[in-house]
């Protein structure tokens, strides 16, 4: 399966308990992912929080997370139609199984639907990385 069925929807995300008001809602949604796959949630501490936006083309998309199961909302840049992909990321802090800290990232994906929720993505194992030009990307949140 190469997409999640889980779909952030336009009310808002539930964090465990390291969220604040100044992360957006699909950053909520990738901190609330990860924390259900600690072992120890209360051991979180977030070190950073950023996002950003990659702007695919169709065949790029389809190579990079496979065909799409949804009606993404398509965008145009530089007069192509194509698919802004969000990236969240998460630096963090949390004890591993033995008590020990550790420092980690988690990476979520999403794309915009036509209703205004966004889809969770997952990258294609089987394809190489898609290279987006810098022009194609766009930082959106720290």
């Amino acid at each position: 399966m190469k997409f999640g069925r889980v779909i952030i929807l336009g009310m808002p995300a539930l964090c465990l308990s390291n969220c604040s008001a100044t992360y957006s809602e699909s950053q909520i949604s990738c901190i609330n992912s990860l924390e259900y796959k600690l072992k120890s949630p209360s051991s979180l501490k977030l070190i950073r929080v950023s996002s950003m936006e990659q702007f695919f083309y169709p065949e790029e998309f389809t190579r990079q997370y496979g065909k799409p199961e949804q009606s993404l909302e398509y965008s145009e840049f530089d007069g192509k139609k194509g698919i802004w992909v969000r990236f969240d990321m998460i630096e963090y802090d949390a004890s591993n199984s033995f008590g020990a800290m550790l420092r980690n990232n988690e990476h979520c994906y999403t794309a915009p639907l036509l209703d205004g929720s966004r889809q969770v993505l997952f990258l294609n194992p089987s394809s190489g990385s898609v290279d987006i030009p810098q022009t194609r990307i766009r930082v959106t949140g720290f």
